[in-house]
């Protein structure tokens, strides 16, 4: 019915085409291969369900069921399970548009990519769409905003600094602080409550802060609790007030996901995937309406990408600086 229509598919930002499923375990994936309800494609790595019974299955493994029927799970490496965006969808449309910033730091770009689909870059002067390369110089525009954002430059931000192969604040160094006696997640959780008591000024409804979410209990204090916004948080007015932040991530994509894009040749860009979302994060606040805000942004790594992307001209340059 969709084919048959011809539809304009609109996107109000991009979609996460390719995620972990994380709903059985290793066990489980086993005896599915095993018992032949479940088999790779020959062409592609989606699973194929093969009803095994005359009647159809009522059981346990009833919703990878229903997403085999839908194409919508891949076996990665011969044991991971990823759920996937069906690229048929897609394609019943005329024309699709997403509406965007980065989206070359997507995983939605590589996800495309990896199907051979392309796509045209575009934007927006004087309410016309043009061509995305002839308009891409943001030098004013980040002279201003360079203007109305405060970054803590300041000790409180060593927590972050790397050292040898560390990659602090990343979500593998928070489980790691979780398993020891003296943990510095601790330093950190006073130091984000000294920037909004001390450095910062702000009342507690002022603040918004993230982390990923098995460490908020963790990290959450005084004055600032309240104001966790998911390190993924996109496209909604609904924080716009909040005028300081703290931003207590060093953000990588999945590495399941990056090998299963390299897997098809298409190479991930993981500080542009990063920058993008931090980028998504901190315009949740009044910067979106060109009101000053004030940043900690302890990992070094997140903070310097921040830096870059302000005093790049435009985006290609900063993927030729990133790449």
């Amino acid at each position: 019915m969709l084919r048959e229509r011809r539809y304009v598919l609109i996107l109000d930002e991009v979609m996460e085409c390719v995620s972990k499923y994380n709903a059985l375990s290793d066990h489980d994936i086993k005896v599915l291969l095993k018992s032949g309800y479940v088999s790779p494609c020959e062409n592609t790595s989606n699973l194929i369900w093969s009803e095994i019974d005359d009647d159809k299955y009522i059981g346990k493994f009833g919703a990878v069921r229903h997403l085999c029927l839908n194409r919508k799970l891949d076996l990665y490496g011969g044991k991971v399970l990823l759920e996937t965006f069906p690229i048929e969808f897609l394609n019943c449309f005329s024309e699709v548009y997403i509406l965007t910033y980065l989206f070359k730091g997507s995983a939605m770009s590589s996800y495309l990519k990896a199907h051979g689909l392309t796509y045209e870059m575009l934007t927006i002067q004087d309410n016309k769409i043009k061509p995305w390369s002839e308009f891409c110089d943001e030098s004013s525009r980040k002279r201003d905003l360079r203007g109305l954002i405060t970054i803590y430059e300041g000790p409180m931000n060593k927590i972050g600094t790397k050292i040898g192969q560390s990659c602090p604040l990343s979500s593998t160094w928070y489980d790691t602080q979780a398993t020891q006696k003296t943990s510095a997640i601790a330093s950190l959780k006073a130091s984000t409550g000294h920037y909004f008591k001390k450095v910062a000024d702000t009342r507690a409804i002022d603040n918004a802060w993230t982390v990923f979410k098995p460490q908020v209990k963790r990290l959450k204090g005084d004055g600032y609790s309240k104001g966790w916004i998911p390190v993924n948080c996109r496209a909604t007015n609904q924080y716009i007030d909040k005028r300081s932040l703290a931003y207590l991530c060093n953000v990588f994509h999945n590495p399941t996901i990056v090998q299963y894009f390299k897997q098809r040749g298409i190479a991930f860009n993981q500080d542009l995937y990063a920058l993008s979302e931090m980028l998504q994060w901190i315009w949740r606040s009044q910067i979106r309406r060109c009101d000053p805000i004030h940043l900690f942004i302890p990992s070094e790594r997140m903070r310097g990408l921040l830096y870059l992307w302000l005093n790049t001209r435009s985006t290609p340059e900063l993927i030729r600086q990133l790449s």
